[in-house]
């Protein structure tokens, strides 16, 4: 029996401290216009075929995967979304801030390899 409950002790916190982290870099990111100012709020996600993580663009700087662990050795496509603050009624979002294009990691144009902890520089246009 307490075999058994052992057992479930162990399953029940695997969520909680999971399974040894994915050995992932940290990365932070500066996402900024091509006129050299900041991107103030938004997202920014990196993808593979194999994972994706994202961070939330705030002043023009973006900590990409802290919540996930890092962000494992890959080559990753970049999405950059960003939006004016909205209103509070309704947590409606602003206009757009950046050209659609750089919403889509497969548009965007934008490419990264991570091998280990480093920063980067993000340069989007804004929305014509």
């Amino acid at each position: 029996m307490y075999r058994a409950l052992g057992l479930v002790a162990v399953i029940a916190l695997l969520p909680i401290f999971g399974c040894g982290g994915n050995g992932g870099n940290k990365v932070i990111a500066t996402v900024s216009y091509e006129d050299g100012s900041p991107v103030p709020l938004g997202q920014v996600r990196f993808v593979s075929d194999d994972y994706e993580t994202f961070g939330k663009i705030e002043n023009g700087k973006v900590d990409i995967g802290s919540m996930d662990g890092g962000v494992p050795n890959g080559t990753y496509k970049v999405a950059v979304q960003a939006t004016e603050q909205g209103g509070a009624e309704g947590g409606t979002y602003g206009k757009p801030l950046v050209d659609a294009k750089y919403g889509n990691p497969n548009t965007s144009g934008i490419e990264i390899k991570v091998e280990e902890n480093k920063d980067i520089e993000i340069v989007v246009g804004k929305k014509p």
